[in-house]
Order: C-alpha cells, then structure tokens, then sequence
C-alpha cells in the first residue's frame, strides 16, 4: 500500500510504494524492438545508414563548391577543413553501421576489372587538392536524392561538364536510350526507390554497350562489385567519398573515349 508523507523542514514530499503490490509497480514500457526480429532491427539500420549516407555526400560536396569559391588563404578554409574532419568521422560510424549489421563496405574507388581487394580508405581532411576537370563532356547524373543531383550538377558544370541530372531512374532511362550516343558518361546510385543502379546499367549497356558507367552505392561489397564487373559496369564508388573518387573516375573515363 502506497503512502505519502511531508517533511516540514525541506517541504519536500516523497512518495513511498509497497514494492509486494503488483498494481502499484506495473511494468516498464515496451521498448521499441519488442516484437521486432533482429533481421528487421538490422535492416531499419541499414536504411538509416544510407540515408545519412546520402546527407554525408550532400555536406561533402557542398564543402567542395564552398572551397572552390574561397581564395587561397581565406580565413573561411580553416573552418571548411573541421567540417571535412568531422564528416570523416560520420563516415567511419557509418561504415561500422554497415560492419554490424551484414557484409562491411569497402570505403573508395572500384575499378573493374580487375577487383581489387576491399579495404576501407583512410579519412582524408585537407582539402586542397585540385579536381581534374573536364572539356564538355555529357554526363547523365541519377540518383533519387534531390539535393545530391543538384549538387552533381553544379559540381560537375563547374569543372567543365554538360549534366543532365535526373532523379526518376524511368525517365533517365527513357532519356538515354532515345539517343545513348549524346551520353559521355552515366553516373548511377544503386539503391534507388523503384529499382537499382545494377538494373539501369543492364538496359543501357544492352542498347549501348560502349558506354562508361560509374555505380555508386553506400553498400560497396564485393559481391556488388563482381556484379557489376559481370555486366560492364567500369566502376564503382563508395559513398560518401564520392566528390573525390567520382571527379577521378569520370575525368579518366571520360578522357579515354
């Protein structure tokens, strides 16, 4: 039986419970994995992963437009440099996400052939490095984030690219196979919301097998990255390291047609 008394000299009042009574000490509340198999658990894990994923990307790459328009010595670099430092260290949370929760990513750039080995690239903070630019190359830019294709184009168009960014993989689609020809390039995310990077690469590579195509994913495994070998997919980068590795990839695809 519960109670409830004063104590004059603090007039605090304190509450006394019979711990016997089952009704004055009902059970905690349900967590929120009651009920939930540890494969939905480690799947609900994995979305949020590559959600934050994207919003690394998105940050990433703002910082690399940010630098490109700060002049050598601005006092804004030194803080543009912390903000890289602790976007490195969101992404090593993410790729431990990843490690608990299935196959692990291997963070970097795949060129295939051959495969190599999958091991993560350390995080790099300075951020003075020149990106290899472009001379008009066409370049069809997918990805179902908004902010992330918006930001491709920018990128891109700075360093001397056409982009033609599409968030719906149907009409990039319909878009390329009207004429591959106009295309130099198609960058393509893998897990998009109504297909997968691996299944747009397999349509446009039927009606155009020359032409160069880069998967990013936020899930580079090894069996992702021999799939795309098997269909011709010449490389594949991990995201969120995509401003760097993506700006490589396509500078030396783009210069060997």
């Amino acid at each position: 039986m519960g109670c409830c008394f004063s104590r004059e000299e603090t007039a605090q009042t304190y509450l006394f419970s019979d711990m016997s009574d089952p009704a004055s000490n009902p059970p905690p509340p349900a967590s929120a994995s009651d009920g939930r198999s540890s494969d939905e658990l480690r799947q609900s894990t994995r979305r949020i992963a590559h959600d934050f994923n994207n919003t690394l990307g998105t940050i990433l790459g703002n910082l690399e437009l940010l630098r490109m328009d700060l002049e050598p010595g601005h006092p804004a670099t030194e803080s543009v440099i912390e903000i890289k430092k602790a976007t490195d260290k969101a992404r090593a949370l993410v790729h431990e996400l990843f490690t608990l929760t299935g196959p692990a990513p291997a963070p970097g750039s795949v060129e295939i052939p051959p495969l190599p080995a999958t091991t993560p690239s350390p995080p790099t903070a300075s951020m003075g490095t020149e990106l290899p630019r472009g001379n008009g190359q066409h370049i069809l830019y997918i990805d179902d984030e908004e902010p992330l294709v918006f930001l491709a184009s920018n990128l891109f168009k700075r360093l001397g690219y056409r982009v033609s960014g599409f968030t719906d993989a149907q009409t990039a689609c319909d878009a390329f196979l009207s004429n591959p020809a106009q295309y130099d390039l198609v960058v393509t995310d893998h897990n998009l919301k109504t297909t997968t990077g691996i299944e747009i690469a397999t349509r446009m590579l039927a009606a155009h097998p020359r032409t160069p195509i880069v998967l990013a994913t936020g899930e580079l495994t090894e069996e992702l990255s021999e799939a795309a070998k098997d269909i011709g997919i010449r490389h594949v980068i991990y995201k969120p390291n995509t401003v760097d590795a993506l700006c490589q990839a396509i500078h030396q695809l783009a210069t060997r047609r």
